[in-house]
């Protein structure tokens, strides 16, 4: 199966947050598949799933449950693989971490676990990541961070003599 498009649920796609960047956006133009948002102006647009070949969920997006389950349902309807696409560990971040001291991911760790475990694939960016992720699903790739080289020129080095 060529996919040529994928829905991506982030909360990350508007605006310019560089996860949607290293994430999405890069590894998906670069693989030359189209994007189609799955969140428009703060809201899940569920329909979207029938408009592609191939479905991303990423990371906190599994805390709408409601939706969440929707977007599952009507992909197993339509047979659309579903991907959860995960860069981080955020189920043991350290103590001292901003995001655990305010419960940043709190309510979201539960639905990313159910996640986890009922996707069809799920992309990690990292192999450690891929060793723990794999006690919950069998399916995982790793897909590192994509570094866009054409955000940035690189100057030639310039051997600088010494006086």
């Amino acid at each position: 199966m060529k996919i040529r498009n994928a829905v991506c649920y982030s909360f990350s796609l508007s605006g310019e947050d560089p996860m949607a960047h290293l994430r999405l956006i890069g590894p998906l133009r670069q693989s030359g598949i189209d994007i189609i948002k799955g969140v428009e102006n703060g809201q899940i647009v569920v329909g979207r799933v029938s408009e592609a070949d191939i479905i991303i969920i990423q990371r906190e997006l599994p805390k709408k449950f409601d939706d969440y389950k929707k977007i599952v349902e009507f992909a197993r309807k339509e047979g659309k693989p579903l991907v959860f696409d995960l860069d981080d560990l955020l189920f043991f971040l350290p103590e001292n971490h901003p995001d655990r001291l305010d419960s940043y991911y709190g309510s979201s760790l539960l639905p990313m676990l159910q996640a986890l475990m009922e996707v069809d694939l799920v992309s990690v960016a990292t192999p450690r990541l891929r060793d723990f992720v794999i006690n919950y699903n069998n399916n995982v790739s790793v897909l590192p961070n994509y570094f866009d080289d054409n955000l940035w020129r690189l100057k030639p080095p310039v051997l600088k003599t010494s006086e």
